[in-house]
């Protein structure tokens, strides 16, 4: 939508953005995988105040509109090619949170997409002459000007503090040389597990600085891989690597579609505490097992704008465990799985499963699969008597 800047200041615009009516008729116009587009003005800049004040008033108010209506992932980005002497701003506003997957296509993806969708050229040339796969990765991480007048908003944005928006010099860190693999004591049948070699004080990161070498399947990359798997008989090879990422990885849905991340140190072996016994987990993590019920998508529930986040995604997504107490050397260290799921799909599932390992009444799907009880034939088996 290409309509006046938000800061010029005559009646229509006022009219225009400050007044609801417009931005709710283009949200009823859109379908529910709807995706609107629209021009913010000259890009911010580091100094700049916030805009809620000042002559960017609009911008704040056209934002806030489209997050009370609906709009379930919201981005921001500059582009530097719209010759108006300054980098100019633009906003992205999806009505369906999954969306935001195509947000986040790596290179290739996006330049298949644009072969596929745009119209061929007599010479051969891309018809685009500022976009390609590449500039679309620029898009995807909001400018630090935006996260920083994001974070002078009143009250201070959650996240905006320097824990939550990367490594904070004021806690201390549990480096991975701290843990040691050893045979599990939560039960005959847990397999490896980890275990401090030093006292960890409350509080402390759980090996961070390995965190952003976790291995990312994103989620196009994960629904090629069970796609396959589930319907081809002869791609039983990738049975091994389902099997790999339901073991050892977690599910997030932070780029839209279910993606799974899998700690490439020796802390991937942490076991689950059951009965609420997890020592290293998310700050926040809540509940157990044993008085889980409902899937609570509140505990799910992703801000559609947050460019805190939006600037930190690979670190939001991939760390934040820390000492919820103190540790002492030759503890074992145990996590919440509950926080693994963030699917309601799967939810009720997860929960039954980690309750019957915690009963004795089940393994995990790591001994299941090195018992040679690979849970992929049970679950392709389901999917096709759903299909049937």
């Amino acid at each position: 939508m290409d309509a006046l800047d938000p800061q010029v200041n005559i009646p229509f615009a006022e009219v225009l953005y400050k007044q609801p009516t417009f931005l709710q008729a283009v949200y009823d116009s859109l379908s529910e995988h709807g995706v609107i587009v629209m021009q913010l003005g000259d890009a911010p800049g580091i100094f700049d105040p916030s805009d809620a004040i000042g002559r960017n008033e609009n911008r704040a108010i056209i934002t806030e509109h489209l997050l009370r209506m609906g709009f379930e992932s919201v981005h921001v980005y500059e582009e530097k090619h719209s010759d108006f002497g300054d980098p100019w701003s633009y906003l992205v506003a999806m009505k369906d949170f999954t969306a935001r997957t195509n947000w986040y296509l790596n290179v290739a993806e996006i330049e298949v997409a644009i072969k596929d969708r745009i119209k061929h050229t007599y010479s051969g040339k891309s018809a685009l002459r500022f976009f390609d796969g590449a500039t679309m990765m620029t898009y995807q991480t909001p400018h630090k000007a935006f996260e920083t007048i994001y974070c002078r908003n009143k009250p201070v944005p959650q996240g905006c503090d320097e824990i939550s928006k990367g490594f904070s010099k004021s806690r201390p860190n549990a480096p991975v040389s701290s843990f040691e693999v050893k045979a599990s004591q939560v039960g005959d049948q847990a397999g490896r597990g980890i275990f401090a070699k030093v006292d960890i004080p409350k509080g402390a990161y759980i090996g961070v600085e390995q965190s952003m070498n976790s291995i990312k399947v994103t989620p196009t990359t994960y629904d090629i891989i069970s796609s396959h798997v589930e319907e081809y008989v002869e791609a039983a090879g990738f049975d091994a690597v389902v099997e790999f990422l339901w073991g050892y990885g977690f599910e997030s849905n932070l780029y839209g579609e279910i993606s799974y991340v899998v700690d490439s140190t020796i802390l991937t072996f942490v076991n689950h505490g059951c009965n609420g016994t997890y020592n290293a987990a998310d700050a926040g993590s809540t509940g157990t097992e044993m008085t889980a019920d409902e899937f609570d998508a509140e505990y799910f529930w992703h801000d559609p704008y947050n460019l805190v986040v939006a600037r930190h995604l690979p670190y939001s997504q991939s760390s934040g465990d820390v000492a919820l107490r103190g540790i002492k050397a030759g503890e074992e260290i145990l996590n919440n799985y509950l926080d693994f799921t963030s699917s309601e799909k799967h939810w009720k599932a997860d929960v039954l499963d980690l309750r019957n390992q915690c009963l004795g009444k089940g393994v995990g799907s790591i001994t299941d699969y090195e018992s040679g009880k690979p849970r992929t034939e049970a679950w392709r088996k389901d999917e096709g008597e759903k299909q049937d």
